[in-house]
């Protein structure tokens, strides 16, 4: 088979060109050509060296069969994910009709990433330009569904102005559909100027009769909540991770159960216990450490709570919690 069954060359109409200027690109018989060197090199079986010419034969002139002919090579290179992701392209570009290789090469792709070990990724986040390693340079705008071999992948997504980039590691371990949700940071607002030194007040004309000035009265520090805060804010995120590990653990478990006796069933069992052990006791220590917060929180005197009163030559700290 080849890479594109029917290549047809459009001739230029018109009149002759002078043969004293010089001649005209035509963008489209250049992507032709690119076109036919990508066949040939399909059919050597060097199929990145083909992606190639495909590529800038779409940058020349734009068509969807550029895209499907990329497809086909990746379909024949044995990777069904990037296969699937190009014809899909192919046929929303298509202002024509299509190939019939297009169809049935998208119906293998499909029946290779459902039988084998991939996932499907839904990639969901605020406007954006979307990079996955496992796709090199190419970019996408979410919200968008990606299939992903089983692996670590690295997702970056980059947005103009406010945010800061995201950049994180994405880890695909079963064919169990995913969702990946991200957001951005904002970015620290700049330093202000620092404002100039005003000038120096006059020195206090000395007292008259002599006697010091009294201090003023030591005024206490505001009172602070913030160690039952902390505890109920720690306890809450680890009773929901740990409610997150428990259907985790239930896949790795029902993923153990498939395998056969021996070491891939050690293993995947192993995996099941570490992720139930960690879903038990993120769990209960959520529930310890949010029940101590709120305790705290509703037992303590929110007037001496925490306390800082300024001494001579010092301070004092003073903690006081009732029960």
């Amino acid at each position: 088979m080849t890479l594109l069954p029917v290549l047809i060359i459009s001739a230029l109409i018109g009149a002759p060109p002078d043969p004293s200027s010089p001649p005209v690109p035509d963008p489209r018989a250049a992507a032709d050509a690119l076109v036919k060197e990508g066949i040939a090199l399909g059919e050597a079986q060097r199929f990145d060296e083909a992606i190639l010419r495909f590529e800038a034969a779409d940058r020349l002139f734009p068509r969807a069969i550029h895209i499907c002919n990329i497809g086909l090579a990746h379909s024949r290179a044995n990777r069904p994910e990037k296969a699937q992701h190009h014809l899909l392209r192919c046929q929303a570009r298509a202002t024509e009709a299509l190939p019939a290789w297009v169809a049935r090469r998208l119906t293998e792709a499909r029946q290779s990433l459902e039988r084998g070990e991939y996932a499907p990724v839904e990639f969901v986040g605020p406007p954006s330009t979307l990079r996955v390693s496992h796709y090199g340079e190419e970019t996408f705008s979410p919200p968008l569904t990606l299939w992903l071999p089983f692996g670590v992948h690295r997702v970056t997504a980059i947005t103009e102005g406010f945010f800061l980039p995201h950049s994180e590691e994405l880890a695909v371990t079963s064919r169990t559909p995913l969702r990946h949700v991200f957001s951005f940071t904002p970015k620290p607002p700049p330093e202000p100027d620092p404002l100039p030194d005003p000038d120096p007040l006059p020195d206090p004309e000395p007292d008259p009769v002599g006697r010091p000035e009294p201090e003023p009265p030591p005024r206490p520090a505001p009172a602070s909540n913030a160690p039952a805060i902390a505890l109920t804010t720690v306890g809450g995120v680890a009773l929901v991770t740990g409610l997150i590990f428990y259907p985790i653990a239930l896949d790795a478990r029902d993923e153990a159960s498939t395998k056969p006796k021996g070491p891939s069933y050690d293993d995947a069992f192993a995996d099941f216990e570490l992720k139930r052990g960690l879903a038990y006791g993120l769990t209960i220590g959520g529930v310890v450490l949010s029940t101590v917060g709120i305790v705290l929180l509703v037992t303590a005197d929110d007037s001496t709570l925490v306390s800082l009163t300024s001494t001579r030559g010092g301070g004092l700290l003073q903690t006081t919690l009732k029960f």
